[in-house]
């Protein structure tokens, strides 16, 4: 092979800095390659310097988003290339039409990485062919959607993904670079004219803007990039700071975050925390006016008006105290009995499992149960404990015990016959526990949401 170029140096000091980084030896890359200029010089820079990256294995997968009637065609000219380049590549078609409603390049990137998520295994890191100039056009999309620094930071060089990483090691390569190395390779790609379509933003950006401001600044692209690396850069000490308030904010039980504590800190601090916490539940940010919402609807209002804010896929509630953040919780009929043999697990949607774990001297007494089933709290439901008497209202119980309100009616009760026996895994009534020595079962539920 003839002496490196370049942009292959280039390219190979990214992605060895970038293996160094991680704490998982990277076995295979992933090129997403699409047939274009951008996938299609990293592909062939890839297939010259395979021999220096350490036995990693090198294979392509190619998104057919089933858009265009020329899509077959498009597949098979990256199959051959592939075959030509020995090698192994992999086409996943999906369905990428948007309805109405939705943005073409948004449902069309959304199915394209859902794909590569299914795909990556441990050990694997997709590579993404994007380049100085895809940074500049993403940080001005950004600006003009009003983001704040995560927004304007752009792209990262490298992060983790799905069950493996992410790596973009062109970002600092030009795309003047990228045809340049094309040409001089004689490589043929394919050009997608929805990519002279202006009607989207970033090909408006591309095809008008850009060229016009690099009349004025003609080194955009790269000092855009750099301001996108200083984004990220500032990005990285906003993190530090709220991992550091987390550590004092959020208990053992990661779903919930103390409101007095929170409160002692700046309100930018406030909001950084709570993005943070967000992120570390792995829900969905909540956007700048919902992030408001939180501190007007729920943080800065009454412990016992049992606020609630919902966004798309999440929700955050206040219960004395703490707040908790969740997926937007299911639609659930607390009218329902299930029978129940307790010999098998039983799956209870909008509750979680529950299961009957045989133990001497704990739980519920073989001996005093009979036509076992689960029912919820419909209201007026009592149970008398052990050593305390009386009888005592669910109400009063859950209160006690700081069960939050929106979870009680999810408790499973468990009934022998007509008798309330048990409160899920928190109580045994009266007359039903089993005595030392004495076979018992002991009910175990793991709630899909947290109950105190």
């Amino acid at each position: 092979m003839s002496a490196m170029t370049p942009l292959e140096q280039q390219l190979l000091a990214e992605i060895q800095h970038r293996q160094n980084q991680v704490s998982t030896p990277i076995q295979r890359y992933w090129i997403a390659y699409s047939g274009g200029v951008d996938s299609h010089v990293l592909l062939f820079a890839l297939s010259r310097i395979r021999m220096q990256l350490n036995s990693s294995e090198i294979l392509a997968v190619h998104i057919d988003h089933q858009l265009s009637p020329l899509s077959p065609q498009w597949s098979a000219h990256c199959r051959q290339v592939c075959l030509e380049l020995q090698i192994p590549y992999q086409c996943l078609v999906v369905d990428a039409k948007a309805v109405s409603g939705e943005s073409p390049e948004a449902k069309a990137r959304q199915v394209r990485y859902e794909a590569f998520t299914a795909l990556l295994k441990t050990g694997d890191c997709l590579l993404t062919a994007h380049h100085q100039d895809d940074q500049a056009e993403t940080l001005l999309l950004q600006l003009l959607r009003g983001a704040g620094p995560r927004g304007l930071a752009a792209m990262p060089g490298h992060n983790p993904f799905a069950k493996g990483n992410l790596c973009r090691p062109l970002l600092n390569v030009s795309r003047e670079q990228i045809l340049q190395y094309a040409r001089q390779h004689q490589l043929q790609w394919i050009d997608d004219i929805s990519n002279d379509d202006p009607v989207f933003d970033r090909n408006f950006l591309r095809l008008h803007v850009i060229p016009l401001l690099k009349q004025r600044w003609p080194a955009m692209s790269k000092t855009l990039s750099r301001s996108a690396q200083l984004c990220a850069d500032t990005i990285g000490m906003i993190d530090a700071v709220a991992s550091e308030d987390l550590r004092n904010l959020v208990d053992t039980s990661s779903e919930r975050l103390s409101i007095s504590r929170l409160q002692t800190l700046s309100r930018e601090r406030q909001h950084n925390a709570v993005r943070a916490w967000l992120a570390q539940l792995r829900l969905a940010c909540p956007s700048q006016k919902t992030l408001h919402h939180i501190w007007s609807q729920v943080i800065d209002t009454l412990p016992e008006s049992a606020p609630r804010l919902q966004w798309p896929g999440a929700e955050i509630r206040r219960y004395r105290d703490h707040l908790y953040a969740m997926p937007t919780m299911a639609d659930f009929d607390h009218n329902q009995r299930i029978t129940w043999d307790l010999k098998h697990e039983l799956v209870i949607a909008g509750v979680g499992r529950i299961r009957a774990v045989p133990k001497s001297g704990q739980g519920l007494a073989r001996r005093n149960l009979s036509d076992i089933s689960i029912r919820f709290r419909l209201g007026g439901e009592r149970c008398k404990l052990p050593k305390r008497g009386g009888e005592h209202s669910l109400k009063n119980l859950f209160q006690e015990m700081g069960i939050v309100p929106w979870m009680r009616d999810r408790i499973p009760l468990i009934y022998s016959g007509e008798q309330l026996a048990a409160i899920g895994d928190l109580l045994v009534c009266d007359g039903f526990s089993a005595g030392e020595q004495e076979e018992g079962l002991h009910c175990v539920c793991d709630y899909e949401q947290p109950v105190r």
